[in-house]
Order: structure tokens, then sequence, then C-alpha cells
């Protein structure tokens, strides 16, 4: 017999607490698209292009800062975003540029550079949520010297294979010892700086190398051997291409110094220490194209 005055045992039963859990993660979910999409803050507010800063006494020059032109720069802010909605960025394909969220903090690829921008040896892309800006962070190529040559003017019909300095208007690269001609330079045909003048129609834009790898190579030993044999010379004349050869421009109290680019110059080193014996002053050319021959004329 069951005593009245006894209490039942209630039974507790648990609270259930996901509404309440998925009303916060709803009002979180909200407040963040809110921040994201409807206020400045997430937004980017400028693109800029820096370029990275180059250890003391790395290469042989120093790039002009911030030479790429606006058009350039432009371009290469087009082809960044170009490629991030192409790749595996699937935020920034879903965002778009314009936001600072969707921005990777990244290193672009090799392929990249040499299709889009063979001017450098690395691009960093950086974003800051606090200042809204995308920084594109560009490592330059050590530059060597200045490569000119002169722009074709497309004739009648669009084609153009003049090589008259009077038909086209000259126009200089810095060129590293990878033969990539990247950055404009100053137009220039002294003794300063190593520069090379190209009359023969051969449009070194950035995208292009200036000489083919043995050429190159073979240049660049030519260039270690007027070192080596510390004569200053650093202005060079190349007038037809298919020749294979290069010469120095002239230069009061130099000869004139004539090389191949299909053969390898290392003999030269050795031929030239003896025309110093004889004075370079003394000299009006010296040709030193064939292997283990030098040939020269006197004033």
């Amino acid at each position: 017999m069951n005593d009245p005055l006894q209490y039942k045992r209630s039974i507790v039963r648990p609270r259930r607490r996901w509404p309440y859990v998925l009303t916060l993660l709803i009002v979180i979910a909200g407040g963040l698209a809110y921040g994201v999409f409807f206020t400045p803050f997430f937004r980017v507010q400028d693109i800029r292009i820096e370029y990275a800063s180059r250890p003391a006494g790395e290469g042989a020059l120093v790039l002009p800062i911030h030479s790429l032109d606006e058009e350039a720069r432009a371009a290469l802010t087009l082809n960044i975003i170009a490629f991030l909605q192409s790749s595996n960025f699937r935020l920034f394909s879903l965002l778009g540029e314009e936001f600072t969220l969707a921005w990777p903090s990244t290193t672009l690829p090799p392929e990249f550079l040499t299709a889009k921008a063979p001017y450098a040896t690395n691009i960093r892309i950086q974003r800051s949520f606090f200042d809204r800006l995308v920084r594109i962070v560009i490592t330059p190529r050590n530059p060597v010297g200045i490569w000119c040559s002169l722009e074709l003017i497309p004739e009648v019909g669009g084609m153009s294979t003049s090589t008259d300095p009077g038909n086209g208007q000259k126009k200089c690269w810095w060129f590293d010892r990878e033969g990539v001609a990247g950055e404009a330079a100053p137009a220039t045909s002294g003794n300063l700086t190593i520069n090379v003048q190209d009359s023969s129609g051969f449009d070194a834009s950035v995208d292009r190398m200036i000489l083919d790898a043995i050429q190159l190579r073979n240049f660049l030993k030519i260039l270690d051997i007027l070192k080596e044999a510390e004569i200053e010379i650093r202005s060079f004349t190349l007038n037809d291409r298919r020749l294979q050869e290069i010469e120095t421009s002239a230069i009061a109290s130099m000869p004139r110094l004539h090389f191949s680019l299909r053969n390898d110059p290392s003999f030269a080193l050795s031929a030239l220490e003896e025309l110093k014996k004889i004075g370079l002053n003394k000299l009006n050319y010296a040709d030193l194209r064939v292997a283990g021959r030098v040939y020269y004329t006197t004033k």
C-alpha cells in the first residue's frame, strides 16, 4: 500500500541546448558575413607593387626603384588576378580581388615569372588586414648591363624587316647573366656601364632572351676576360646576328676588339696580355675570332 505522504521521485530530463548553440552560430556567421560584405574593414583599399631590398653588394648594378611604369604595373596586377582566379585559390575565386581575406599570402611559381614577369626572380603576395593593403613584392633580377636595340616600325601590310637606324627608335633594357632582358633602362652608349648597341633589328622585349645559350655563355666569358685582363672596355656593338660576332665600340686610346660569339673565347686572355705588351694605345684593331690566333693592325 502506497503512502500518500511519500513524494514520487521525479524524473529529471536534460535540457536541450542545441537550439541555443545553433542560434549562436547563426549570429556569429551573420556577423562575419556582415563584416566581410557590408563594412570596409575587409575590403582592399590599395594594391601596391614594391621592390624587395637587395643585400648590399649583390649584383653588378642597382636597378632604379619603381622603374616599372604605370601601364606595366597595371598589366602585372591583372595577370596576377587572372592567375589566382584560374588556380586552386577557391576563396579568391569566390570573393574576388576586392576582399583582403581572399588574397593568399603566397609566392608566385616560376612558370608565372617566365610567362608574365621575366624581369623578376621572385614575386610574393602579402596582405595586411589592418591597413587594408595587398602588397606585391618583386625581387628583380641582378643586372649585368644594358642591351639597346632598335624598335621595329611596322611597314604597310604589318611586316617590318628594316634595320636602318632611321626607321626605328632606340630602346634599352637591363639584362642579367641568364640573358633575360628585363626592365626598361636609360639609353646609353658610353663606357661607364656595360652596354651592347644591337643594330641588327632584333627586338629585345622583356619576354625574350638577348642571345641564345651558347652565344650568351661566350659573351659573358668575354666580359670576364676583359675584366681579368684589366681592360676598361664596357661598350659593345652587334651589327649582324647571323655572323654571331660582336666587337667593342670605338673608345679613345683603345683598339676595337673583335670576338666570335660562336666559339669559346677563353684563349683571348693570353692573347690580350701579349697585346698589352705591344701597347693597346698603339693598335687600331685586334681580331680575336679564331681560337689560338690574333690578328691586329697598328696605327
